[in-house]
């Protein structure tokens, strides 16, 4: 059954390192932190290469599913069962390899985080560089 994307999908930019879009072999680390909202709290997450996300410091997933060249599979979790009250970490880890395999292809490196409509999710570089709109 097909979803229909939310308005947060549409309005989400991607991030990446400063300058590294083109580098190979990048890898970096991304923490938000957030209040969850009431009620279901689903995150959306795309990327080049590949990526695995942990919330509150439990492993949830990783990803993203194969696709054809120039797309991205875009995933979405519930993430209400690893939610604690309060403020919440989720911290993502990709890896952009820029290589063409019948597995990855050569295409600049990006994590595209969509989070739920009522979701402030901040989201910051741990290492690689500092985090900004992709180019």
């Amino acid at each position: 059954m097909m979803k229909t994307a939310s308005n947060s999908f549409h309005s989400a930019r991607p991030v990446w390192i400063a300058g590294m879009a083109d580098t190979m072999n990048v890898g970096a680390g991304f923490l938000a932190e957030f209040l969850p909202a009431s009620g279901k709290t689903t995150l959306r997450l795309t990327s080049a290469g590949r990526f695995r996300f942990f919330v509150n410091g439990v492993f949830v997933a990783h990803g993203p599913e194969r696709s054809a060249h120039g797309h991205a599979r875009v995933e979405e979790w519930e993430l209400s069962l690893f939610l604690k009250d309060g403020a919440n970490h989720i911290a993502i880890e990709v890896v952009a390899p820029r290589v063409n395999t019948f597995y990855t292809i050569d295409e600049p490196g990006f994590l595209l985080p969509a989070p739920a409509a009522d979701m402030d999710l901040g989201i910051r570089c741990l290492f690689g560089g500092s985090a900004k709109k992709a180019t």
